[in-house]
């Protein structure tokens, strides 16, 4: 009997040990579905964003966050994490993770390079009832940021003489076939009308060492003006004769350097959301692929006569490090210098849209609010240029333009 009784009781607690050890512990409750919606809180260096969370969670200590369309410039990254219970269906997660691969302009695919270029953090808690609260920053390694980091202005100085140039914020170098003579006037004309044009639109550019690029602009340049009053001849400056009004934001440019380029990315789906709720519109705001704009877009360049197709391929290459221009920084000063050969494949490509663009052009000009604006191009810009329409620019583009330099000076503010 005795035996039996004992018998009876390891059975029973074998049974009562069994049955617990079936019990999911309350890590294994957080759901390895897609966290979306108003379920997933995600922000990316403190902007809210949109997208896809996942986590993958592999011990009561470790999970795996993979975020989809939700940082800028990746269709997906994915981040190893501690995991820590802060309540009873609550666990607190950070990690952190490098990215080699600069954003991408669209979303496409995954790539890699090296040496990394950003350092991405994440922390946040996630709930056994599916609910995601996620903060993502991102830090430019200091081979990324190289010594550009910083808030830059435009020079102010006239490009009058040569001593001033280097302190001009647009000087333009033009070499027409066989006319040095013209090559240098209308150098200094688009050099001045560069300037002005750069130096009351743009109030400054800050290259963050998130890897935004936030510029300050205005909003309501009037260019009629900026010519009669912008140009401080007495001493030699140019005037910004408005405020700078706006701010492009956090998150819809990025950048980051590779000796010897500054490499830029705008972020279409970033970009194109914001013009959307600018306009008082509400777009899917789970939505972080190409919208429907751009394939509009691509579909107008199309009927225009442009090579779509070999557009895409030259934006492919780009698509995946960014626009490069070439840059140098020195003490307190940024030069950016863009040249002919950088342009040459877009103008190339584009040139076929000419024709419809001059009527376009035609028809702005014609409207009543725009005489000041059609006045300096076809009494100033035109007649310098020696040409009547865009669509003879871009012959001259083509057959007499032997070499261009456009060079941007910036100043630290």
């Amino acid at each position: 009997m005795k035996n039996i009784s004992l018998s009876f009781l390891v059975l029973a607690a074998a049974a009562i040990t069994w049955s617990c050890s079936d019990d999911k512990q309350p890590w294994q409750e957080i759901p390895s579905s897609p966290i979306t919606g108003n379920d997933a809180t995600v922000t990316f260096n403190g902007v809210r964003s949109y997208g896809v969370v996942n986590i993958d969670t592999r011990s009561e200590s470790r999970a795996v966050v993979t975020l989809s369309n939700i940082v800028p410039g990746y269709t997906e990254i994915t981040i190893p994490a501690d995991m820590k219970q802060t309540g009873d269906a609550t666990f607190a997660l950070s990690g952190t993770t490098d990215l080699s691969s600069p954003p991408e302009i669209f979303p496409m695919s995954k790539s890699t390079a090296l040496p990394p270029i950003y350092n991405m953090s994440l922390s946040g808690t996630v709930t056994t009832s599916g609910k995601a609260e996620i903060a993502v920053t991102s830090t430019l390694t200091s081979e990324a940021q190289a010594n550009f980091t910083g808030k830059w202005t435009p020079e102010k100085m006239l490009p009058v003489s040569a001593a001033l140039i280097e302190h001009a914020p647009v000087v333009i170098d033009l070499a027409i076939k066989n006319q040095p003579a013209k090559s240098e006037q209308l150098s200094a004309t688009l050099s001045l009308l560069g300037g002005l044009a750069l130096y009351n639109a743009i109030g400054a550019i800050d290259l963050q060492s998130n890897g935004s690029m936030v510029i300050d602009y205005s909003t309501t340049v009037d260019i009629a003006r900026a010519v009669s009053e912008g140009l401080d001849q007495t001493n030699g400056i140019y005037k910004a004769i408005s405020d700078f009004d706006a701010s492009t934001g956090p998150n819809l440019v990025f950048w980051y350097s590779r000796s010897p380029y500054l490499l830029i990315t705008p972020y279409i789906p970033n970009i194109s959301y914001k013009i959307d709720v600018d306009a008082g519109k509400n777009p899917n705001l789970n939505d972080g692929a190409v919208t429907e704009k751009v394939e509009k877009l691509i579909t107008d360049l199309a009927e225009m006569g442009v090579d779509t197709k070999s557009l895409m391929d030259t934006f492919s290459s780009l698509n995946s490090t960014g626009i490069p221009v070439a840059a140098t920084a020195s003490g307190s000063a940024l030069k950016i210098v863009i040249d002919k050969k950088m342009l040459d494949p877009f103008v190339s490509l584009l040139s076929p849209a000419l024709p419809t663009l001059d009527a376009k052009l035609t028809e702005y000009l014609a409207q009543p609010a725009n005489d000041a604006i059609a006045e300096i191009i076809t009494t100033q810009l035109f007649p310098a240029l020696g040409i009547n329409s865009l669509q003879e620019l871009g012959q001259l583009w083509e057959q007499d333009i032997e070499s261009l330099t456009i060079t941007i000076n910036l100043v630290k503010a």
